[in-house]
């Protein structure tokens, strides 16, 4: 329940400003979206459903869930990326502005970037959510000094880069960095092997064509 009046107070907060600064309909339908989705969440039953995020919701809350990506989906497609990440960061459950807070939103944004892909949406549309993405990922790893926390957001972001931006040389560097703060991760220092690997590789390639 402390959770979901963290929500309320977050939702609340933003509506005020919206209403001061005269909002358009699409913050007026994105405030509507939220507080339906907290009122689902407040009023769920047991019986926990695992998401991706390692947290649980009963199927109630996942439709909920699943009801606001889909809206955020829309707002994306729409070419409002800044809309979109205002419903999925009603979906969160961590304390607001905290490193765990800032992995869960980047974790629905790199979800909803995911969707518009596999819809065929130009690269465009989800480009602003991968963005974002690093951004949250790159403040909870300052907001806190647990190293396992660090190295999920560390090995998000090499995940993000790998294979959304294309930067094989960033995405290499937050796997190893991930890999150093979780050294008994197996995944964290598989990816930084693998692209360590792939690395060598090209190099490789690279001196015999005398590249």
């Amino acid at each position: 329940m402390t959770s979901v009046i963290s929500l309320i107070h977050f939702t609340m907060s933003r509506a005020n400003i919206h209403r001061q600064a005269g909002a358009p309909t699409v913050v007026r339908i994105i405030f509507a979206a939220s507080l339906a989705l907290i009122s689902s969440i407040a009023h769920a039953a047991d019986g926990p459903a695992q998401m991706p995020n390692g947290g649980s919701l009963d199927a109630r809350n996942l439709a909920a869930y699943r009801s606001g990506v889909d809206t955020a989906k829309s707002l994306a497609k729409a070419n409002n990326a800044a809309a979109a990440e205002q419903v999925l960061v009603a979906l969160n459950l961590a304390p607001p502005n905290t490193a765990e807070w800032h992995i869960e939103t980047a974790q629905r944004l790199i979800h909803v970037g995911e969707r518009l892909i596999r819809d065929g949406q130009p690269a465009g549309r989800s480009a602003g959510l991968f963005s974002s993405a690093l951004q949250h990922l790159s403040r909870a790893d300052s907001a806190t000094a647990d190293s396992r926390v660090r190295a999920t957001a560390r090995r998000l972001a090499g995940f993000v880069n790998e294979r959304f931006i294309g930067d094989a040389k960033s995405a290499l560097d937050h796997y190893r960095e991930s890999a150093r703060l979780a050294p008994n991760s197996a995944a964290a220092v598989e990816a930084a092997d693998r692209l360590q690997r792939t690395d060598d590789t090209f190099r490789e390639k690279n001196a015999k064509t005398g590249r």
